[in-house]
């Protein structure tokens, strides 16, 4: 998890308590930078032209939330970033990356990894976002 990363789980998380009333956004953003950030790795395999699941991951990626190159990185594979509501209520936001390397002609590599902010109760917001988007991506070639 780098700086830029967490800037956005605090600016995000400060949106949320914004919509508590005056100072909501300021207090949240302040407690954001004390709370850990969690993350959550995975991968599948889908047999399909690398290309045309990178079409599929941006459709997915754009309907689950907000896509941001905040936190683009200038080496390695090209990765489609987006914000997302996860958790409880999906009022926990989380920062979803998506990576798709050519496995084969045939096939495509995805990896998906999410960060966000916890507090003492776990929502394991990281891992529910994960799987939300690992289930659109399956849904899309099932």
């Amino acid at each position: 998890m780098n700086n830029s990363e967490d800037q956005i789980l605090a600016r995000e998380l400060g949106n949320v308590g914004s919509i508590g009333g005056p100072g909501g956004r300021s207090g949240a953003t302040f407690a954001a930078r004390f709370l850990p950030t969690e993350t959550f790795r995975s991968s599948l395999r889908i047999e399909a032209d690398a290309r045309e699941v990178l079409q599929a991951v941006f459709r997915i990626l754009v309907s689950m939330g907000e896509i941001t190159d905040e936190s683009a990185e200038a080496s390695g594979p090209p990765r489609i970033s987006t914000v997302v509501g996860s958790g409880f209520l999906r009022m926990n936001p989380a920062l979803v990356h998506v990576q798709v390397v050519p496995a084969s002609e045939h096939a495509s590599e995805v990896i998906v990894s999410a960060a966000a902010k916890e507090g003492l109760i776990k929502q394991r917001t990281a891992e529910k976002a994960v799987g939300r988007f690992r289930e659109e991506l399956l849904k899309t070639y099932a």
